[in-house]
């Protein structure tokens, strides 16, 4: 039974994909491979316009300044930066933390805790990351019951929609009725935006 437990060994590993490691001077994609024991663990892939040392655009020295600073250590204390940040920029513009009249902001008769700042902050993230730009026509129908017998749906002059879409895979595109709450969140957030 050995010998056969072997040989399944080999077999699974003979169907893996292995890359050869050989790139075209031309390439413009990179392909990562890596084999992990199953163990938790993080990677950091720093990419550098115009690429590193001879023939790029970046020299060596200032390469590895770059990926000093946007890698590991660094990289890490500037997300924990920038999402400290993040989080007093939210409870700043929504008073997540301000005492009202009657107290602190509630929901369902408690304080918000940290639970429900992060929902909040999840919340806005998802919001801000969805922000899509569109142009084109779109098909709007009448009020139900409005008409009888009700007209067809009819299309609109094609125009711009910077809107809001937080289910791109369910509903890739933006709907103006929606939009319009979505508006009120983002506008407080950035009013420019």
């Amino acid at each position: 039974q050995q010998p056969q437990q072997q040989q399944h060994q080999q077999q699974q590993h003979d169907s893996r994909l292995d890359l050869n490691g050989l790139v075209p001077s031309r390439s413009r994609l990179l392909v990562l491979q890596l084999r992990t024991s199953g163990e938790p663990f993080e990677i950091d892939a720093t990419l550098i316009g115009g690429g590193c040392g001879a023939g790029g655009a970046v020299g060596d020295e200032e390469c590895g300044a770059l990926l000093a600073r946007w890698s590991g250590g660094a990289l890490s204390a500037e997300i924990r930066s920038r999402t400290d940040a993040f989080h007093a920029r939210l409870a700043s513009t929504f008073g997540l933390d301000e005492q009202r009249e009657g107290g602190a902001l509630r929901l369902g008769g408690s304080p918000l805790g940290e639970r429900e700042k992060g929902f909040a902050a999840a919340a806005l993230a998802a919001q801000l990351g969805s922000l899509g730009f569109f142009y084109g026509k779109t098909v709007v129908a009448p009020p139900p019951g409005s008409f009888s017998p009700p007209p067809p749906p009819q299309e609109t002059e094609a125009a711009p929609l910077f809107a809001v879409v937080p289910s791109r895979p369910f509903f890739p595109r933006g709907f103006l009725w929606d939009d319009g709450f979505h508006s009120l969140v983002v506008g407080e957030w950035d009013g420019p935006l």
